[in-house]
Formats: C-alpha cells, structure tokens, sequence
C-alpha cells in the first residue's frame, strides 16, 4: 500500500529468493492468472532476464519497454500470461550484502518509469530488507526461548528423576539397614551377660540410639525428596 503512493503504478510483485529460485510471495493488480497459480510459479534467477541482472549488480533496474529487453522472447508467453505489462521496475532486496528477494511494479505504459521513481523503490525495498531481518531475528529469538524452555522441562525431569532415584534408595536400602542395625544392637543389648561392664552397656545404648536417630532423619529426607505428584 505504501509503494503505490512513493511510485505510481498498475501492479506490483514482492519475490523472494531462495536456492537460486525466486517466488512470488505477494502480489497486488490486475492479473489473467488466479492467486494460487501465480504463487506456484518459480523464476530461476539465472535464466530470468531482469532478475537476473538485479540480482547480479544489487541495484535497481528501469526496462522502459519490456518487449524491446533483451530476452524478453524467452518469457513472452509467461509475462502475458500473468498481467499486460510494457513498462516494468524492479528493485532489489538486500540484506548482509546479498539479495534475497526483488519489488517489481509494472505498468502498462511504455516508458512510465524512471531513475526517480527507481530511487524511490530502493528505499522502499531497503525498509523491506530490515522488517525482513527483524522478523528473522524474532523467530530466532523465539527458537532459542523455545529451546530454553525444552531444555529447562528436560533438566527439571532429571532432578526429579534423580531426587525419586535418592529417595527410594534412602528408604530401600539404607532405611533398611538402619533399621536391621537398631534390632541388632537391641538384641546384643537383651543377650549381654550379667555382670557387663556398664560403660559396655552405656556405648550400646548410645549406638543403638544414634542408629534410630539416623533412620528418622533418612525417613525425614526420603519424604523431602519424592517428587510431589
């Protein structure tokens, strides 16, 4: 909508360029073709005349007559196919150096266009080029947000996973020894012999006490560590 009012015109294209094949991504005039036969369409940058030099030299071109341009022969049939056209202005889309995608106005009036107009198209496309780059740079940042959040899902699996591993084996294995150790010490306690020295009796107390006291704080930290469902 913008072009139309910096360069008059009766129709426009917008192309990107990908793999040495542009297409056409939008389009605005008159047209003898319908809108998803004209998206289907490919130009091979290197056998399109006009595109082919914009996309070598990265400057605007001006074809005052289209059937007088060198190789229009070579896509008469598709250019009439498309939209009656005698003028046409094609400008390139560049950004880091390269060309990624071309505006195109026609008009059909011989020699409608000219180096202003061209001047003007080019800053157009420019502003092109940096909603195109930023538009990249969003969907990057977006990818890489999408990554974080992967990889953050991935990492709070693994500590669950691992906080369950320690948990069970609390309970399992070190859980049960404590438990087999207190019973133990109780029992060599019931089987001491009378006449065992106090201070013998008094350090199985202690032992047996600390072995109940480690297997309530294993149980306490087995809990604290199973996963909430």
């Amino acid at each position: 909508d913008n072009i139309e009012l910096v360069v008059p015109h009766d129709g426009v294209s917008i192309l990107l360029i990908k793999s040495g094949v542009a297409r056409i991504v939008r389009r605005k005039g008159p047209a003898k073709l319908g809108m998803e036969q004209i998206l289907a369409l490919r130009f091979p940058v290197a056998e399109t005349p006009g595109i082919r030099e914009v996309v070598g030299t990265g400057q605007p071109l001006v074809i005052p007559d289209v059937q007088g341009y060198p190789g229009y022969s070579s896509w008469r049939a598709l250019v009439q196919r498309i939209a009656r056209i005698r003028s046409a202005l094609l400008a390139p889309i560049r950004m880091e150096g390269q060309t990624i995608g071309l505006i195109i106005l026609r008009s059909a009036t011989r020699g409608f266009f000219t180096p202003a107009h061209a001047e003007r198209l080019q800053v157009l496309a420019d502003q092109a080029a940096v909603a195109i780059r930023n538009a990249h740079l969003m969907e990057a940042i977006t990818g890489h947000e999408n990554d974080l959040q992967r990889l953050s899902i991935q990492l709070i699996d693994a500590q669950e996973a691992e906080r369950k591993r320690i948990s069970q084996k609390l309970h399992d294995e070190f859980g049960q020894a404590l438990t087999a150790m207190s019973i133990n010490l109780a029992a060599v306690e019931q089987a001491l012999p009378p006449g065992t020295s106090p201070a013998i009796e008094e350090k199985l107390a202690e032992a047996r006490s600390l072995a109940d006291q480690l297997l309530a704080q294993a149980r306490d930290l087995s809990l604290e560590l199973r996963p909430v469902d």
